[in-house]
């Protein structure tokens, strides 16, 4: 009977280190997606805008 209850008591405790990391989770994410905004769809854009330019003239 001790076996069971060391198990109920062992999944009952949280783990000391099992928190929401909140705002620290989300730097990484917000990190890439900026990277790829900044790398590949922002001069995607101004190269669109130039060939635009380019064909009304």
């Amino acid at each position: 009977m001790g076996f069971f209850i060391s198990d109920a008591l062992a999944e009952a405790a949280p783990a000391a280190g099992a928190q929401d990391p909140g705002i620290v989770g989300l730097i990484l994410p917000l990190g890439i997606m900026a990277a790829f905004f900044f790398l590949f769809i922002l001069p995607q854009q101004r190269k669109a805008k130039e060939h635009k330019k380019m064909v009304e003239a």
